[in-house]
């Protein structure tokens, strides 16, 4: 799930997996806090809350 802001999460049901905040002001990008879950690092779950 994710909003205009850019502000991502990853949730699996009711459980928070992952997470991670952006924000993009003309052309530039600004990555914020990002968190995944330990039992889930590692298969690529970062990379696709960022390229979201």
């Amino acid at each position: 799930m994710g909003d205009e802001e850019g502000c991502f999460v990853l949730m699996d049901g009711q459980e928070l997996l992952g997470y991670s905040f952006s924000k993009t002001m003309g052309e530039e990008g600004y990555l914020g806090p990002l968190g995944i879950h330990p039992s889930i690092q590692g298969q690529g779950h970062g990379k696709k809350l960022i390229s979201a």
